[in-house]
């Protein structure tokens, strides 16, 4: 899970990078942008994702 964390700051710090926009809005868009694509991953992940405490389920 601190992997994921990890990941999701890089992902909104590029964010800010890439839209060369550096203020809390840019990085709250990065980091929420960040949730959604390590989210969309949780599934091929064998760790828990950030916002579940069970983790991906095994339906």
């Amino acid at each position: 899970m601190a992997f994921q964390i990890v990941l999701n700051l890089i992902i909104a710090f590029v964010w800010m990078f890439l839209n060369n926009a550096w203020n809390g809005v840019g990085f709250l868009i990065g980091y929420l942008l960040g949730l959604l694509l390590i989210g969309g991953c949780a599934d091929s992940s064998p760790s828990a994702f950030i916002l579940c405490e069970s983790g991906p389920s095994s339906n």
